[in-house]
């Protein structure tokens, strides 16, 4: 049963926190997903649109991004939600409410999504887009069952069908690459890419001497799907 509760106990137990460190660390992470955002041509007021973080933890995410923009609306691990099963239950919002919902490592921990994906399209407004960044498993199989709560794993192809099957359109499926260009997205075989760079921006930052190309390695994806 994958409530808020019983998730957020054993996602904090055995996940580290994805946002720990510097406050630009954090800037840099949340304004790469905003980026990402206006990279598929969707141009939102970052500061007063409505968001729903779909398994936010503690809620660092949505904290981190209203230090930038403190009059977005987040709707997140609230009263609402508590005791939500994902994978049975509706979500307690109205139709065509959100204008961006972010599931940020969360969907790995699901065994059937199907449902949470059909009510996150439900309360997205037409035009709005869902944000889902996960592991990649093609590029860290041999680690991702090392977190005893990872249920399912998806490649790039396997995210790409779970955005068809709930019939989000002008879907984007592409490695999360944090402060690298955007001119990285359009490689044709940018994962490849990102997966092969020696050294990751979180671990390596502050070491002068490696130089800026050699940094961002990424086993992860981000992708959007837009309701239309």
């Amino acid at each position: 049963m994958k409530t808020i509760k019983n998730f957020n106990k054993k996602y904090d137990e055995f996940t580290p926190n994805r946002f720990l460190g510097t406050e630009n660390e954090k800037t840099r992470l949340i304004k790469t997903v905003l980026r990402y955002i206006d990279f598929q041509g969707l141009k939102y007021d970052f500061n007063s649109i409505k968001c729903i973080d779909i398994g936010s933890g503690n809620g660092e995410f949505s904290n981190a991004y209203k230090e930038i923009y403190p009059d977005a609306k987040f709707y997140n691990e609230d009263r609402l939600l508590t005791g939500i099963d994902f994978e049975k239950d509706k979500l307690p919002y109205d139709d065509n409410f959100f204008n961006i919902a972010f599931m940020i490592s969360l969907v790995e921990h699901i065994l059937s999504p199907n449902l949470l994906m059909n009510e996150l399209k439900r309360v997205l407004k037409k035009g709005g887009v869902l944000i889902i960044i996960t592991p990649n498993f093609k590029y860290c199989y041999r680690t991702f069952f090392n977190d005893p709560t990872h249920y399912k794993p998806y490649t790039d192809k396997s995210v790409r069908q779970l955005f068809v099957y709930s019939g989000f359109k002008r879907i984007s499926v592409d490695p999360f690459m944090v402060n690298k260009s955007n001119f990285y997205w359009k490689f044709k075989y940018k994962f490849q890419i990102a997966a092969k760079l020696p050294f990751t921006n979180h671990d390596f930052q502050n070491i002068k001497f490696i130089p800026k190309l050699l940094r961002g390695k990424s086993t992860s994806i981000i992708s959007s799907g837009i309701k239309i």
